[in-house]
């Protein structure tokens, strides 16, 4: 008499939509029976530790259901840092090793089940495991959607942990010089789907041409982990990380990919992100936009509009005694604890339709960075519970929505 998992979901997905296991057993299902639950977690190729166990009651079919995103959506996440302890930078920047460090942006889980009629566990009768990112898919794409376009199988693959549309075979952003981000891709063959992917290609064009062309191998990594590979793609950090003295200042587009060769020229196993450069003219310091998407990783937009800068502030007062002898400028009224909120009106006149589609999932984040022109990635909040859109013309959009620093202002 055995307890067995009959489905679940398979290889590797977002945490954060319903992951469910269904169970049954050979037992006959008694008034005390349970199917009892171990959910393990691990950053390589075993079980693990157990991290939680349940008791399952049976419903009238004698069959038991489980939903292991209850458990492991808090505990896996895009990185907020990009280095070990002691060396950290924030990840948007990526200045330091390509590899990704030890973090849970990825971890192994296993769910075990057993027969239970009170007496103490044993050994489980059957486990099935699944390998976890942070993020999350819609209930509307239906029990375990497929998330094999972000396995880098094939030159047909999306591959990138991103949001934005694949189109035809490419994924297309616009970007300034100044501006910071990084792109991710898994390396499945130690989460559940063999791949080819050996490398990463960078192309540096100017007037239609290729000027500089760089390579990185990638293996795929015992420690799960590190087959969460971050690479630079904003020209901030690609200049110094990638390509360094060799950067030509009059770049027109970047194209970055993965491949299954170490060297150049190898066989394509992503979509091409494609990065146009924007060379507008602005009057006043652009704000760049980063958030955890819903794929485990980050997306950016830039608003280069008129970004407005409001500070508020919040005090509670108490009133004291002047002395017998006091001074003109003394005071009664006085603050004893005040703090401050930083809060910036993003706008953006000409989006396209992808860009204002893709600011959707912002709204939806729980983490989300800016920055300000060079300066440093601070934690910041949507405060704008909807943003407005206004045609601008037939291909571009007004968009305007508040965002407000994540830290207190201190007085």
């Amino acid at each position: 008499m055995a307890s067995t998992i009959d489905s679940a979901p398979d290889l590797l997905r977002p945490a954060g939509q319903p992951l469910i296991f269904k169970f049954s057993t050979t037992a006959t299902v008694t008034a005390g029976f349970r199917f009892a639950v171990r959910v393990y977690e691990s950053n390589d190729a075993t079980a693990g530790s157990v991290i939680g166990t349940f008791y399952i009651t049976a419903n009238a079919d004698d069959e038991g259901y489980f939903d292991l995103s209850d458990i492991a959506e808090g505990r896996v996440a895009a990185p907020n840092t990009s280095t070990t302890i002691g060396t950290e930078e924030v990840v948007h920047t990526k200045t330091q090793s390509l590899n990704y460090p030890n973090q849970k942006a990825l971890r192994k889980y296993t769910v075990g089940v057993q027969d239970y009629t009170g007496s103490a566990l044993g050994t489980d009768d059957d486990t099935a495991a699944v390998y976890l990112l942070g993020g999350a898919q819609q209930i509307s794409e239906g029990l375990h959607p497929s998330f094999a376009a972000y396995y880098p199988t094939s030159g047909n693959s999306k591959s990138w942990l991103t949001d934005r549309n694949l189109s035809g075979k490419n994924i297309t952003m616009t970007m300034a010089d100044e501006d910071e981000g990084v792109g991710v891709i898994c390396h499945t063959t130690n989460l559940g789907t063999a791949s080819t992917w050996a490398g990463i290609e960078f192309n540096l064009y100017k007037d239609g041409s290729i000027v500089q062309q760089r390579t990185f191998a990638v293996t795929a990594k015992a420690d799960l982990d590190e087959n969460y590979y971050i690479f630079p793609i904003g020209p901030a950090n690609l200049q110094p990380v990638i390509f360094a003295s060799a950067w030509d200042d009059d770049w027109d587009e970047l194209r970055i990919y993965a491949t299954n060769s170490g060297a150049a020229g190898g066989a394509k196993r992503s979509g091409t992100l494609v990065i146009n450069r924007d060379c507008r003219p602005i009057k006043h310091d652009p704000v760049q936009l980063a958030w955890a998407n819903t794929v485990g990783a980050y997306d950016y937009l830039r608003f280069d509009g008129r970004n407005l800068k409001t500070l508020a502030t919040e005090s509670k007062d108490y009133r004291k005694s002047v002395s017998f002898d006091f001074n003109a400028w003394d005071r009664q009224a006085t603050p004893y604890h005040k703090t401050g909120k930083e809060s910036y009106q993003l706008r953006n006149q000409l989006f396209t339709a992808e860009e204002r589609d893709l600011l959707q999932y912002a709204f939806r984040s729980k983490n989300v960075m800016f920055r300000v022109g060079s300066g440093d990635w601070l934690p910041c909040n949507i405060v704008t519970n909807t943003y407005q859109v206004i045609p601008a013309t037939s291909k571009t959009f007004d968009v305007s929505f508040q965002i407000e620093l994540a830290q207190d202002i201190r007085c």
